[in-house]
């Protein structure tokens, strides 16, 4: 049974100058992720490692006009010069700690909060809370996902993109194997690159920029569920309504009555089911009534390297030897219909490069 798992907004407009695109390899990332996990009622939880193997980080770069850095502890100022091997890996390892099923719904909260920007961290919340009807705001998730502060400083005014060199792929050879192993679908497994999302927070609550890399669909943070595995989405037997799971954008019109007397067979999903008889639902074909997330396909982030020219809307602007700050989160999307219990043991290779255009 296949259970689910547990914007931005124009900143610069492009001339029509020539431009120059400059590879900065100081922003690389490679990332092997395996997943572990023991099945629970629908979405699934990693009990033992979300392992990120073979980390490469590459401080150097062909581009001497930018540097990246991190915090320094000691200081709590950004760190350019000197920053050590597990400097550059801290926080970026998730084995002894649970894959949980995370969300980026309601991310208006924390954007639009107190907290100064420029101190702003993403959060994360559970896609759902058990047996909640009408979307009751979800416990917000503390863990679960990769998170790491940044520091960008360029010598030059820029635009900052990622390379189009930049991927997020299924590591084949050991989905194959995995597959063998457990008797899993490698086809299955490979669908892992649909569920991942990374988002960047550059200290701009208007400019949050989340990036899907795979071939998903739109996702809409809401629907019904199928939490019980019976066959029937789930209802509230004392009002006889199905429970309204996610980010709803205000009042669902409980406007139809469930036909079903059978449940649903072969089901390969929880965000599949029948509407039970007598059930008061709506029309499930109508995802507008739910909050739709705002990403940006990989390609809409990119440029090309070797021509480096460019109509896509940058990342954030860096201004001459301004320090500007990145956070950077890699987490399942739990609203994609792609993260099912398929992909629990799934490995993703992740390769980050930022970019950078410079008017010449």
């Amino acid at each position: 049974m296949k259970k689910p798992l547990k914007n931005s907004n124009k900143l610069h407009s492009m001339s029509k100058g020539k431009r120059r695109a400059l590879l900065i390899t100081a922003g690389a990332f490679l990332f092997s992720i395996s997943c572990s996990v023991t099945a629970t009622l629908a979405y699934y939880t990693i009990n033992t490692a979300f392992s990120i193997e073979h980390l490469n980080i590459n401080i150097g770069s062909i581009d001497a006009n930018l540097y990246l850095g991190i915090r320094d502890k000691a200081t709590g100022l950004p760190k350019f010069d000197d920053v050590t091997e597990e400097e550059w890996k801290e926080g970026l390892d998730l084995s002894h700690n649970a894959l949980e099923q995370v969300s980026a719904m309601y991310s208006e909260s924390w954007l639009n909060d107190s907290t100064p920007a420029d101190q702003k961290m993403p959060k994360f919340c559970s896609p759902y809370n058990f047996g909640v009807n009408k979307g009751q705001t979800p416990v917000a998730s503390g863990d679960g996902y990769v998170q790491k502060e940044y520091f960008l400083r360029s010598t030059q005014d820029c635009s900052l993109y990622l390379s189009d060199k930049s991927f997020f792929v299924p590591n084949e050879e050991k989905n194959k194997v995995t597959a063998a192993t457990y008797g899993l679908s490698v086809d299955e497994l490979n669908e892992v690159v649909n569920s991942i999302r990374m988002s960047l927070y550059v200290d701009d609550p208007t400019n949050y920029v989340i990036i899907n890399p795979g071939n998903s669909n739109v996702t809409y943070f809401g629907g019904p569920l199928d939490l019980n595995l019976d066959g029937f989405y789930d209802y509230d037997p004392e009002t006889n309504e199905e429970y309204i799971y996610g980010q709803p954008k205000g009042a669902v019109p409980y406007d139809r009555i469930g036909q079903s007397i059978t449940p649903y067979e072969n089901s390969t999903s929880t965000f599949i089911a029948n509407h039970k008889a007598g059930v008061k639902g709506w029309d499930t074909s109508n995802p507008n009534y739910f909050k739709q997330e705002n990403s940006r396909k990989l390609n809409e982030v990119t440029i090309n390297e070797d021509e480096g020219d460019t109509t896509n809307t940058p990342i954030c602007i860096l201004h001459k030897n301004q320090v500007q700050r990145v956070v950077i989160s890699i987490y399942l999307e739990g609203w994609d219909t792609h993260t099912i219990d398929s992909i629990q043991r799934a490995s993703l290779d992740v390769s980050v490069l930022f970019t950078a255009l410079y008017n010449i």
